[in-house]
């Protein structure tokens, strides 16, 4: 049986510049969690800039201890930390659903 829907993906970019679509998309979820790469937190700058309110936040940097590999290299993680990341996912999910 597949899982009901209950999020999708919405482009940084797309939302930093202020890309209609996006924000209109965005605005309009029940919930939000942002996901951040480093502890530059740049995710969550454009967001709190939009006032895009969002339920639960992850740092891969700060939460889960993720080392930033440098510039192009956003591809270079193994397949332990890309679990670390969905299993941090998943919980902030199951953390949104028990609250309602």
């Amino acid at each position: 049986m597949k899982a009901p829907k209950i999020g999708g993906i919405c482009s940084l970019p797309a939302l930093a510049n202020q890309i209609p679509r996006q924000l209109s998309i965005t605005k309009n979820l029940k919930h939000l969690v942002v996901i951040d790469g480093c502890s530059n937190s740049c995710a969550k700058k454009v967001a709190e800039k939009l006032d895009l309110a969002y339920d639960k936040y992850i740092n891969l940097e700060d939460d889960l201890r993720m080392q930033k590999a440098g510039p192009f290299s956003t591809l270079q993680y193994s397949h332990e930390d890309v679990n670390k990341v969905k299993e941090a996912i998943k919980e902030r999910i199951d953390q949104l659903r028990k609250e309602g």
